[in-house]
């Protein structure tokens, strides 16, 4: 096991201690495929503005943290890649293959962010 992301290590009262990765503490969503285990993460929920204009939903209010797609070694968790995305995620990334290449998609955005989907091909 290890911890996912790089938690308050920034903090004034923590960059002394030249501690290792501490961790998000938002909700992960992962993906493990035959070669890779991906990882992105929720953003951070700042407020509720109420019920959406629809009225289907809550209306959240949420603030863009370290918004990117990890892929690590499935064996020991090892950072390969961080990936940039455009907001953090708001659901489990999925897989597909077309025209022979592999694909990942991330559902990010939502809330009070715009939402979209971010395709990113395997090589």
């Amino acid at each position: 096991m290890r911890p996912v992301g790089d938690g308050p290590r920034d903090h004034p009262a923590l960059q002394h201690l030249k501690l290792p990765q501490l961790g998000w503490p938002y909700r992960s969503f992962v993906l493990l495929t035959k070669s890779l285990l991906f990882v992105a993460q929720e953003g951070q929920v700042t407020g509720v503005r109420g019920i959406s204009p629809r009225g289907n939903a809550i209306d959240l209010e949420t603030k863009i943290v370290d918004p990117a797609l990890l892929a690590l070694d499935p064996k020991d968790g090892h950072l390969l890649a961080k990936i940039a995305l455009p907001a953090n995620a708001t659901g489990t990334p999925l897989t597909y293959s077309a025209r022979g290449r592999q694909y990942i998609v991330i559902p990010v955005g939502g809330a009070s962010q715009p939402a979209e989907l971010v395709a990113l091909a395997i090589q």
